[in-house]
Formats: C-alpha cells, sequence, structure tokens
C-alpha cells in the first residue's frame, strides 16, 4: 500500500497542464496545425458545462486501483475529500478504517503525511512540478475533481452532436498564462454534465482521460456519483464510487505533522 499511496499523492498533481518541453521538430508540427485552422476558420465556441455552485463539497470515495494492460487489480482504497473552494482540497486516505496518508492542497502549497513510511512532504508544488514535468495548478486540480472545465485556457472549441450528447474537440487549447499547449475532447450530454474529458498535453504526448457518471441532485446541484481515471503512462486505472456527498457542510481542513516523522527523501 506505500506505492499505491505515493502515487495516490502524484496522481492528484497530475491532474493539471504539462509544461511545454516541445522540440523543434513538434514545435513546427504545431505551427503547420496553426496554419491550417488559420486558413480554414472553422467557427469555434466555449464548451457548456454546467455550472457547479458551491462553497463546501465534501465526498467519500471507494476507489480500485489497477492496471490498465494486462488488467490486474492492485488495491481497493477510500478517500474522504474536502473542497472549500477555491482554498483547501484536503484528502484522507484509508483502509480497513486505517488512515494510511493525509493530504491538503492550497494554492500556494503542499502538505502531505504518510503514516505507513512515517514520513511527510511540507513544502510548494516545485519539487512535484519537477518531479512528473508538470506543472502543478490548484485551480485545475479543483476544476476537475468538481467536473469542470479546467481554467485558464483558451475556450476555441468546435461543436458537434452526437448519439451520447455534445461533444467539444480543440487540437490546440492554448493556456492564456503560458506557452502550454494541449488537445482536449470534452463530451457533455444534453443537460451539460460532464461525462468525458480526454487531454492529451501536446509537448510530451501524455494524456489522461476521465469519465463522469450516474449525476445526481443534491442541494440543488448536479453532483457525479461515478468516477474513472486512466493515466496510460502509468498503466494506471482509477475506479471510483461515491457516497455520502454533501454540499455547503464544512468539513475538516486540518493536517498534523507528528514530530518522529521524517522528511520525504527528495530526488
Amino acid at each position: 500500500m506505500k506505492k499505491i499511496l505515493y502515487l495516490l499523492l502524484i496522481f492528484i498533481c497530475l491532474l493539471s497542464a504539462c509544461k511545454n518541453k516541445q522540440q523543434t521538430g513538434n514545435q513546427q508540427a504545431i505551427a503547420d496545425t496553426i496554419v491550417v485552422q488559420q486558413a480554414t476558420t472553422p467557427i469555434t465556441v466555449a464548451a457548456n458545462i454546467k455550472n457547479f455552485d458551491y462553497q463546501w463539497y465534501s465526498t467519500r470515495m471507494n476507489i480500485n486501483v489497477s492496471y490498465i494492460n494486462p488488467k490486474k487489480d492492485l488495491i481497493a482504497i477510500n478517500a474522504f475529500i474536502v473542497n472549500k473552494k477555491d482554498s483547501i482540497i484536503f484528502i484522507n486516505i484509508s483502509k480497513f478504517a486505517i488512515e494510511g496518508a493525509r493530504i491538503v492542497l492550497t494554492p500556494d502549497s503542499v502538505k502531505y503525511v504518510n503514516h505507513l513510511d512515517q514520513q511527510y512532504y511540507w513544502g510548494s508544488y516545485a519539487w512535484l512540478s519537477k518531479k512528473m514535468g508538470f506543472e502543478i495548478n490548484f485551480q485545475t486540480i479543483q476544476a476537475l475533481l468538481t467536473a469542470q472545465d479546467i481554467p485558464d485556457f483558451e475556450n476555441n472549441f468546435t461543436k458537434d452532436s452526437t448519439a451520447e450528447g455534445i461533444l467539444y474537440y480543440s487540437q490546440v487549447r492554448k493556456n492564456n498564462n503560458n506557452q502550454m499547449l494541449i488537445e482536449e475532447s470534452i463530451l457533455t450530454d444534453t443537460k451539460c454534465h460532464l461525462l468525458k474529458n480526454d487531454i492529451k498535453d501536446i509537448a510530451t504526448f501524455n494524456t489522461l482521460h476521465i469519465a463522469y457518471g450516474q449525476y445526481t441532485s443534491i442541494e440543488n446541484q448536479d453532483c457525479y456519483q461515478t468516477l474513472k481515471v486512466e493515466i496510460p503512462t502509468m498503466n494506471i486505472l482509477l475506479d471510483g464510487v461515491l457516497k455520502s456527498t454533501k454540499i455547503n457542510v464544512e468539513g475538516p481542513t486540518t493536517i498534523r505533522l507528528p514530530q518522529k516523522y521524517s522528511p520525504l527523501q527528495l530526488k
């Protein structure tokens, strides 16, 4: 379970965008793509995703972690998640009601305590960004946790109706704050609930596939009750079932650093 706890810490931070590390060949390919887009002048729109209006959000999630290929179950764990909007994300990871790790994310800090290894990380997102090659972003993690569009990107989607709902696609979507480029496909149902979000970082070709399902009305907000997250580059699938979801009910957000724990050895 120790490796799984470390993996989940990294996974939490994978829910954000990648740094732009393109080589010259990739830059030329992207430039060619942009030229084609300008020549054809497609009509683009913003993805219409139902707004999730809340101040506090909390849920309990049963998560099965498995390999994608070959299909093999690794471990089943439980997570308790609390999100105070734009302020903090609290995650308690346990198995058999025994807490294994606790994570607290804020817009400018990461706090992680692993009770199994008696180790901790207390600092900024810089180490995790360097470790994964990803620019960590609290707002992006929050958006994907609450089934919203990722922020700070151009809304330049083409729109098409399918048998499943409405498909929004962007071959090159640029971050407004840096030079990051992603390819993204968003599927919503006819009520504008986010069903699927497939993201590919153009610089590294890393992909992330997220699927939300079984939307249920809770305190006049539509909340998903199933979640699948596929990370092909890590050959990992997380399959979650939510329960006890609450809206605008305050939850715990604290984390304590035991004196005997040692700092996580950063590499």
